[in-house]
């Protein structure tokens, strides 16, 4: 009887062998597609923050004042520091 069973039991795991293949492949598939959505979306987000600091290094650079640069782009003096700090500008507060 247990011999049975495990011949049994055998033939169910050689069936669901068939199966294991392709739900790897389909399981590698979602996850680069997962990990493709990921890497564009902090590259996209990255990609922005580097515009805002490009924005307010090219103020900076023609000389604009912080009030006016945080009037017209919106962004925080915090930001405007930051990307001072980047640029190596100095920046009177």
């Amino acid at each position: 009887m247990a011999d049975e069973n495990r011949k049994n039991r055998i033939k169910e795991l050689l069936k669901m062998s068939d199966y294991v293949p392709s739900i790897l492949i389909e399981t590698r598939k979602e996850g680069l597609e997962e990990g493709i959505k990921k890497g564009e979306s902090i590259g996209i987000k990255k990609g922005i923050e580097q515009e805002k600091i490009n924005v307010i290094t090219n103020l900076l650079k023609e000389s604009r004042d912080i009030e006016f640069i945080q009037k017209i782009t919106h962004y925080s003096l915090s930001d405007i520091k930051k990307a001072a700090k980047l640029a190596s500008i100095n920046i009177k507060i």
